[in-house]
């Protein structure tokens, strides 16, 4: 009799036991391609795991067009997409896929990434709510191929629609892991820093935000601060403090490195605004090569700055060390600088600062 009670207890604690444990499965289904023996990754792509609760990426065998991850997420994160087989088309594969504790399944598109996608509360959001108001703020039909391709947009166009979605969603974990992708993508600006400001108080309790608030805070470089002393290395290998020249109204600040063809390609304009504005004292321009030790043995610096007739003040910060600490991630990046020395604007166009000259 005894048994048999024990029973009766013991089997809704193992059928709520079962269930439980098949709630927290996140399953995946691979449409459009035969995957089988290969394995997918959920990873955190190029930004950095400071900013996970769970870890950073986890990786499980594909068998017949299926796999499984436990879902023990407590708030929502974003990933990207890898599988073992992609390893010479993609670093990760585009596409955003948020994952919450809601999250039961993830629709892989093998031959199309952007269209794989996961259910759940905040995936839902990023498709309902956060695409068509970038499509309504693009004036263009939007998808989730075109938000990976603007996500790399170096203008403030995609900072004001970030910054103006989480104005009317500041409880929205989707747009923070917005934010979190930009900044990764492009260091500090101060649209994001006002951004972060804008979200509730129940999502700056978050470890996500508070790493991203302490990563902006340390910023070096800030529009409306004084441009910092650095130390570099000038065309003798001397090491020296950088000092703006305050003759000059205006100092551009340009970040680049000798294999980096955007650099290379806007290279020629500053050249021509040097010449043309620096007898007057209108410009002065400085350019921080930011090459690697391997390049700098090859002297590559060097041959650019004769190849290209780079007749300014020349500086070396190898392997970016000092524009890493300052989150100066993107190259070219350039700031425009006041006679005072306060940075006026961060990635100014040069077409902008040619109007500005006149």
């Amino acid at each position: 009799m005894i048994k048999f009670l024990l029973v009766l207890i013991m089997l809704p604690l193992i059928v709520f036991a079962q269930k439980h444990k098949w709630d927290n499965v996140i399953k995946v289904s691979i449409r459009d391609g035969n995957v089988n023996k290969d394995s997918l990754t959920i990873m955190n792509s190029d930004m950095s795991p400071d900013f996970y609760n769970k870890q950073n990426s986890e990786s499980n065998l594909v068998m017949n067009n299926k796999t499984q991850f436990a879902n023990n997420y407590v708030n929502p994160q974003l990933y990207f997409l890898f599988f073992k087989s992609d390893v010479n088309h993609y670093f990760s594969r585009p596409g955003f896929i948020f994952l919450d504790a809601t999250t039961d399944s993830i629709i892989v598109d093998y031959k199309n990434p952007y269209l794989s996608y996961a259910n759940g509360k905040s995936s839902t959001e990023y498709r309902n709510k956060f695409l068509p108001f970038l499509s309504k703020n693009l004036d263009f039909d939007s998808s989730s191929k075109y938000h990976a391709s603007i996500r790399w947009d170096s203008t403030e166009l995609y900072d004001t629609i970030i910054y103006n979605y989480t104005k009317t969603h500041n409880s929205s974990y989707v747009a923070l892991w917005l934010l979190v992708d930009r900044f990764s993508n492009m260091g500090y600006a101060n649209m994001r820093e006002k951004t972060l400001n804008l979200f509730s108080p129940k999502i700056k309790k978050t470890k996500t935000w508070q790493v991203l608030y302490n990563k902006l805070g340390k910023s070096l470089v800030k529009e409306g601060h004084l441009f910092p002393k650095l130390s570099l290395e000038d065309t003798t290998s001397n090491k020296k403090i950088l000092n703006l020249n305050k003759s000059y109204k205006y100092t551009l600040i340009d970040f680049w490195f000798s294999r980096c063809k955007p650099c290379l390609a806007q290279i020629s304009y500053i050249k021509q605004l040097y010449n043309k504005d620096h007898p007057s004292n209108k410009l002065d321009v400085i350019s921080i090569s930011t090459d690697n030790s391997m390049d700098r043995k090859e002297k590559l610096w060097e041959k650019r700055l004769q190849q290209l007739g780079m007749n300014w003040p020349q500086y070396m910060d190898e392997n970016a060390t000092i524009a890493s600490s300052a989150y100066i991630i993107e190259f070219p990046t350039n700031f425009l600088i006041d006679q005072n020395g306060y940075v006026i604007k961060k990635n100014i166009s040069l077409a902008d600062l040619d109007k500005l000259l006149k």
